[in-house]
């Protein structure tokens, strides 16, 4: 079937079948909208909540919790803009890089 051959971070949910041109026209209609806006911060902060409630319920305390919450949220957020910007180009690599790009910021040397 076209879900099961379709790559992983579409089968997830997290990126519509429909594809990036769906995304980049829904990233216009809510660039434009305040409204929109606001709602899409709520949505990625009660993502983040939700992801820090896992990883205390896994044992994590409260402060790394929200951290690695916060973090991944961020992460997916800047790496999906930046997938939607290119032309062609795998949504994983794009966050492969841009946390490797984080790595680099915050990794002293």
């Amino acid at each position: 079937s076209e879900q099961s051959s379709a790559p992983a971070y579409k089968r997830t949910g997290l990126v519509p079948m429909s594809g990036i041109d769906y995304l980049r026209k829904r990233r216009t209609v809510i660039n434009t909208n305040e409204g929109l806006r606001e709602r899409e911060l709520r949505k990625l902060a009660n993502l983040s909540d939700s992801i820090a409630s896992g990883f205390q319920a896994r044992g994590i305390d409260d402060l790394n919790a929200t951290l690695a919450a916060q973090t991944a949220v961020t992460v997916f957020k800047v790496a999906l803009q930046r997938w939607i910007d290119q032309t062609d180009g795998d949504l994983s690599v794009t966050i492969a890089e841009t946390i490797d790009a984080l790595s680099a910021v915050i990794t002293p040397r």
